[in-house]
């Protein structure tokens, strides 16, 4: 005890021996931690500027809602668009579709080959004439 009635507690050695070490830990471990966030922001801040087919293709349909793109335009960025998601996601480009004609503006069949419209229906699958043929 001291002459003002406080009593001073001695720190072993052995205490301080662990208490340097440990500090040097933790502020290794706040570095580390300091480092590891300032990489993030580094790699989500370099990402900004791209944007995949999908959000380009999003955009440019809100810009044709708006009339800011022709219906001529918008449909060739979104054929461009479509073949990058397409590839991007795997799947198998569809074969071009013959363009759909109505039967009532058919041309007649030629006159070379005689082939004639069916009369009164479709034919049977099993190659059955249908009835009223």
């Amino acid at each position: 005890m001291t002459a003002t009635g406080t009593t001073v507690v001695a720190v072993p050695a052995s205490a301080t021996a662990f208490l340097i070490p440990g500090l040097w830990l933790t502020g290794a471990i706040l570095v580390g931690a300091l480092v590891v966030a300032v990489v993030n922001w580094w790699r989500k801040k370099a990402n900004q500027g791209f944007c995949s087919p999908s959000e380009q293709l999003a955009q440019y349909r809100a810009l044709y809602e708006q009339g800011a793109l022709s219906e001529e335009e918008y449909n060739q960025l979104r054929s461009v668009l479509g073949g990058e998601l397409r590839r991007d996601l795997g799947v198998p480009v569809p074969a071009s579709a013959p363009p759909k004609t109505n039967p009532a503006e058919a041309p007649p069949p030629s006159e070379q080959t005689g082939i004639q419209p069916a009369q009164g229906g479709q034919p049977d699958p099993a190659g059955e004439p249908s009835p009223g043929t």
